[in-house]
């Protein structure tokens, strides 16, 4: 029940936020929206990890400007006062029941080191008070905040009004972190149920079917083309350029264009598509169009109060004492030691020299004497000494020009679709005036303007560690065994409402021995090939910078081909093996040119000790743009790690602004492709207005982290990498989006 309330109490406040944001302020997108909810949360938690951003809202030219900022002046102020109201009486609860102390904090750190980057010690008696007035010095000019001294709105439970002394005095302070959540869970878990019947109540009044509509909306059109035979042959790029098209054709009161329908349609959906246009077009003229409630307004996604429990079996202890019980189990008395005889540190207890521990050589550790097993994999823990840490990471600072000289620099962009994005040249000259370049070889122009760039996707992640073919397997398994059928028969537990969550139970448990018997046996097997997989490519990770890993090297005999997959399991626990596909010792060389277009320059071994200068962005939360952030977090984690293995050198770097400035002529004038007549933007590809050039948006931010790693090691930043540049870029010398760049332009 802990962790379940740790792990998603602040995504789910979060959630209840944005839905109550998108209601009041429907002009705004998900991403405006996600960014002020992000923003009141983190000015109501007070947590030290994540301090408030107050975001830039950017609306169409043809909304109210004046009106959508009214309606976010009003609606922040409502939240942050529903929410600062919230934590006053959890405040007075926590005070009740005594401060945290300073142990449990450290002990609720320790066990939370493998979720957050960066571990929270503020304890609740020491957090710093941030009432509702100080969020005027975080440049927020928009919002009507009063200057004076902030008056508590009126507690929600009457109960707590009694004492009047606490309503006289300064209210007690807490910092929401995972330290409170842990320590307090009973509190924190009225406030998600508070919110789920909010939430629920949301959901409820979107039942309701909505007025005649003067227009169609994309969900609506999308929900209509889904039925069509030919829809399951086009994939996700077609469908939401045919969605777009097929809407605004409506909206526009325009036929629609037979020969521009995909290909694969056929004849008769086609005619669907023409009639669909033509019938709905007369329907909103006439003003009898009405669509269901969920394709307008979707409805808001609920989470659950209670824990779900998951039916794969845990790791389970085995110490001394359990090793002896299964022995005799299984007919092996003579070898169990009586129970008196305890364990001595440092040696192996009597009864595991029934293993065979001579492969563990001399100086690998100190055997824990106990192990742990799920039923198919095995932990053999081990106690190693280990160096003591200097407690300040290398920083470019430390780092003298002339030994950057001797080091093969890579600027890196950690992101969420790509782990990575690597580059290892730039160009420091072009962000900087010749009278204010200092006079340093460090700074010096690369003679080639072609450069490596070498990255790491999430997809490519996930494939290689087998974690796509273990979902196949799951899923046919689960379809094969009947266990789909089960679990669909099951209601949903994201409910506040008793009888619901009971039915949910009373339903699992009539199954559960089935479904333990499903997730306890067969599913082991694939978590422990998804570890092993998980493992391997996290290596390669770190090779990739090495000598290039399986990716980029030059593929020893000892590693796998690029283009070889796993070999996976078979339902009856047999492998089903692939013939080794032998590829080209390294990745297909790239052309120098093809068409003018700029191309990176293939894998090149170098002796050089890799200088790994990591942008030091934070991505919010657990999660970013509903996409994990464990990836990131994690390479971050690894690479620091392999710096005792490999010869490496790891150092932060900052990344501020280094994806809005144009890496070639150094001008903060990038901005979105879009397409589709302005329609979308495209996030990874930028248009410098400056200089024509084309990037993709996290390589160009490597190049310009390279470049800001060799400024700070010479204690220079330029202006254009600082909130105080208001630089625009010329008219004059400004070329059209469209106008081709007079040099070859990377991408």
């Amino acid at each position: 029940m802990v962790n379940h309330v740790v792990e998603g109490f602040d995504q789910a406040y979060i959630g209840y936020l944005q839905a109550r944001l998108a209601r009041s302020i429907p002009e705004l997108n998900r991403f405006q929206v996600g960014a002020l909810a992000d923003f009141v949360f983190d000015t109501c938690a007070q947590n030290q990890d994540f301090e408030p951003v107050w975001p830039t809202i950017n609306v169409e030219d043809s909304i109210d400007h004046a009106m959508v900022d009214a309606k976010v002046d009003t609606a922040l102020n409502e939240l942050i006062d529903e929410t600062w109201d919230r934590w006053t009486q959890l405040a007075i609860r926590i005070e009740q029941e005594g401060p945290l102390t300073q142990q449990d904090a450290d002990e609720d750190n320790q066990d939370d080191e493998d979720n957050q980057e960066e571990v929270d010690n503020l304890s609740v008696s020491t957090a710093t008070a941030m009432s509702i007035d100080t969020i005027s010095t975080l440049g927020i000019s928009r919002l009507d905040v009063a200057t004076g001294p902030y008056t508590l709105p009126p507690l929600a439970d009457p109960s707590l009004s009694t004492d009047n002394a606490i309503r006289s005095q300064v209210p007690p302070s807490v910092s929401i972190t995972t330290t409170t959540i842990t320590r307090y869970p009973h509190l924190f878990i009225k406030i998600l149920f508070d919110v789920l019947c909010s939430l629920e109540r949301l959901n409820e009044d979107q039942h309701t079917a909505p007025a005649p509509q003067t227009s169609v909306h994309w969900n609506w059109t999308h929900h209509q083309l889904s039925g069509m035979h030919d829809w399951s042959y086009l994939n996700h790029y077609q469908r939401s350029k045919l969605v777009r098209g097929i809407s605004k054709s409506i909206n526009n009161n325009t036929p629609v264009d037979i020969e521009r329908l995909p290909r694969v349609f056929s004849q008769q959906s086609r005619q669907q598509v023409t009639t669909l246009v033509a019938e709905t077009q007369r329907a909103l003229a006439a003003g009898t169009f009405s669509s269901e409630a969920y394709l307008v307004s979707p409805k808001v996604r609920l989470f659950s109060v209670l824990p779900t429990p998951c039916l794969t079996r845990k790791f389970i202890q085995v110490s001394h004492d359990s090793l002896g019980e299964i022995m005799r189990h299984f007919g092996l008395e003579h070898y169990v030691v009586p129970q008196a005889i305890r364990p001595v540190a440092g040696q192996v207890h009597d009864n595991f020299k029934i293993l065979n521990l001579k492969r563990i050589h001399s100086g690998r550790g100190i055997f824990l004497n106990q192990l742990y097993t799920d039923g198919y994999s095995v932990c053999v823990p081990f106690k190693k000494m280990s160096g003591a840490s200097s407690g300040q990471p290398l920083r470019l600072t430390d780092i003298s020009p002339v030994a950057m000289q001797q080091m093969d620099v890579w600027g890196i962009d950690p992101g969420v679709t790509d782990i990575f994005v690597a580059s290892n040249s730039s160009d420091p000259r072009a962000y900087l005036s010749p009278a204010d370049l200092p006079d340093e070889p460090l700074l010096a122009t690369p003679p080639n303007p072609r450069h490596q760039i070498r990255r790491f996707s999430s997809a490519e992640y996930y494939v290689k560690a087998g974690y796509r073919k273990t979902v196949a397997n799951i899923k046919a398994w689960k379809q094969q065994h009947g266990i789909t059928e089960i679990e669909s028969s099951f209601g949903s537990p994201k409910t506040s409402v008793r009888q619901n969550i009971t039915a949910y139970i009373t339903e699992k448990l009539r199954h559960l021995d089935r479904l333990l018997l499903f997730y306890g046996q067969d599913i082991q097997q694939l978590r422990f090939l998804n570890y092993r997989g998980a493992q391997l490519v996290t290596h390669d990770l770190v090779k990739t910078f090495v000598d290039g890993g399986r990716k980029y090297g030059s593929h020893a005999s000892n590693y796998n081909s690029h283009d070889t997959y796993m070999s996976r399991l078979n339902e009856d626990g047999s492998f089903k093996s692939r013939r080794r596909q032998h590829a080209h010792p390294s990745p297909p060389q790239p052309s120098e040119t093809r068409n003018g277009k700029w191309r990176p320059l293939p894998f090149q071994p170098s002796t050089q000790i890799p200088l790994l200068c990591i942008g030091d962005g934070k991505f919010g939360r657990r999660r970013f743009n509903k996409k994990p952030l464990g990836l990131a977090n994690r390479f971050k984690k690894v690479v620091r790690l392999a710096q005792r293995q490999f010869p490496i050198l790891v150092v932060d770097a900052d990344e501020a602004f280094s994806s809005k400035v144009c890496s070639k002529c150094g001008k903060k004038t990038l901005t979105n492709v879009t397409v589709d007549g302005g329609e979308s933007k495209l996030h990874a590809v930028q248009c410098c207005e400056t200089c024509s050039t084309v990037w993709q948006r996290d390589c160009n931010a490597s190049r310009n982290i390279h470049a800001l790693s060799h400024f700070a090691a010479l204690g220079v930043k330029p202006l254009v990498f600082t909130p105080q540049d208001q630089e625009q870029a010329d008219p004059s010398t400004t070329s059209p989006p469209d106008a081709q760049p007079n040099q070859p332009t990377p991408t």
